[in-house]
């Protein structure tokens, strides 16, 4: 099955070889060539409101009416070609946003701090993923993502986030639930104890990474040794933030 990123990254693409196209000349219909911009525009729109990217669903409306060939707007070739650079730009910023999953970690990443309120909690390590710029293994690169301590009882704790677009598995023939490695589990305990503080895994699916639909916060001893993690155990083991 083709996925979302595929699909999204192939109608940008697209749409970006068509209006550098435009930009460079090489293209004598315009006609045809504004309609083909304005098709690909409407699948951005479809494609953006599906992820539930409201802002780029709107933006590419507005793109897809600027370039649509029914009504035609009538603007001198050099605000054209700005206008084409301008919206290349857009384009690989939009695939950058929706496709890159450490940029979508690290927005869920950034939600779920923003749940424990600087007045009552404080950000004591956050793992920021050195070996991606150092192009070598860093130990602490799998801790977990976030450890907090409670100003009230000064305990602290750590949080593992992981943002998933949606659920894995057929609801028709058994529960939903997302893929996990149990090496993680083992690796994150040994964190806690080591630390001697507990480690929770805070798992976010649907809507976006800073705005996703549902989101659990479990404690990582009760993972145990799973490969698939069941939607109704998330649900049933559930630590609501306090």
């Amino acid at each position: 099955m083709v996925s979302k990123i595929l699909i999204t990254q192939s109608a940008a693409t697209l749409c970006i070889l068509l209006l550098a196209t435009a930009a460079l000349g090489f293209w004598s219909d315009y006609t045809s060539l504004r309609m083909y911009i304005f098709i690909t525009f409407l699948v951005l729109v479809a494609l953006a409101a599906i992820q539930h990217y409201t802002e780029f669903a709107i933006a590419f409306v507005l793109s897809a009416l600027l370039f649509n060939p029914y009504f035609p707007a009538h603007l001198s070739q050099n605000i054209w070609i700005v206008l084409d650079v301008l919206f290349i730009a857009g384009l690989l910023f939009f695939v950058f946003w929706t496709t890159n999953s450490y940029q979508k970690g690290s927005r869920f990443e950034k939600y779920l701090a923003n749940q424990f309120p600087e007045s009552k909690y404080k950000i004591v390590d956050r793992t920021r993923d050195n070996g991606k710029y150092l192009a070598r293994h860093v130990e602490s690169d799998g801790n977990p993502d976030l450890r907090l301590r409670n100003l009230e009882t000064r305990n602290e704790f750590a949080i593992e986030c992981k943002w998933r677009a949606k659920w894995r598995g057929n609801p028709s023939h058994g529960d939903v639930g997302i893929f996990w490695n149990p090496k993680w589990t083992e690796r994150y305990l040994a964190y806690g104890r080591n630390n001697k503080i507990p480690v929770f895994l805070s798992l976010g699916v649907g809507g976006t990474p800073e705005k996703p639909k549902e989101v659990y916060i479990v404690p990582m001893e009760v993972l145990n040794n799973w490969s698939f993690l069941k939607r109704s155990h998330f649900i049933g083991n559930n630590q609501p933030i306090t």
